[in-house]
């Protein structure tokens, strides 16, 4: 499984490791270091969400005739593919 972690703070880290090192061979050792804060870097607390498009429950409707939406019959509502819910399964 995937580890998620905050690369902004990560990123602010490493930069201040570089460019406080002060010669070329301290330089050098930086690329260790880095890998070695990627290693030690906290994991955020994050939840994988699956989006509408994405979606093994939700069903294509015709409108009309004329067009096709997506309709979550959990939520009795249409969809868009950039939406999202707890209840989501990602599609095989």
């Amino acid at each position: 499984m995937a580890r998620y972690i905050d690369a902004d703070a990560l990123y602010e880290k490493a930069a201040e490791r570089y460019y406080n090192a002060v010669s070329e061979e301290d330089r050098q050792h930086v690329a260790a270091d880095i890998k070695q804060m990627i290693a030690d870097a906290p994991a955020v607390d994050a939840v994988q969400v699956v989006h509408c498009g994405e979606c093994a429950i939700k069903r294509s409707v015709n409108v009309f005739g004329n067009y096709f939406v997506w309709r979550c019959p959990l939520r009795t509502t249409d969809v868009k593919p950039e939406g999202f819910c707890e209840y989501g399964r990602k599609a095989e």
